[in-house]
């Protein structure tokens, strides 16, 4: 019979995540994607399912959508700081101009390539 998890502490807009796969890079919440299927625990917390999806942005400037499920897993940390609206939404806005920067040059360099093909 799976176990509820207790939502303690909170997935919210601001909130710091880090993921010790990758050198424990931490993350902000921006925003969260509620689901109507519960999260649930099997294996004595060795198996989380369920639960909705969280978006995720990072000092790099890149935006990463994860499930909640792995989230609340045991490869990262839902830290207790979280951060100011300010922050978070001047965070969001670089990250949106940032994305915008490498759409335009993965554009032009296909421009160039498909020029220099000819």
């Amino acid at each position: 019979m799976p176990l509820t998890i207790a939502m303690t502490p909170s997935l919210e807009r601001g909130r710091k995540v880090s993921c010790d796969l990758y050198s424990g890079e931490e993350y902000v919440v921006v925003q969260v994607f509620p689901s109507a299927e519960p999260l649930r625990s099997f294996l004595d917390g060795f198996v989380v399912a369920g639960g909705g999806e969280v978006e995720l942005v990072n000092d790099l400037l890149y935006r990463s959508r994860v499930p909640e499920a792995i989230i609340r897993g045991v490869q990262w940390r839902i830290h207790p700081e979280t951060l100011p609206a300010s922050e978070v939404n001047a965070l969001e806005a670089a990250t949106q101009a940032a994305e915008a920067r490498r759409t335009q040059e993965r554009q032009a360099t296909a421009h160039r390539t498909v020029t220099h093909a000819d």
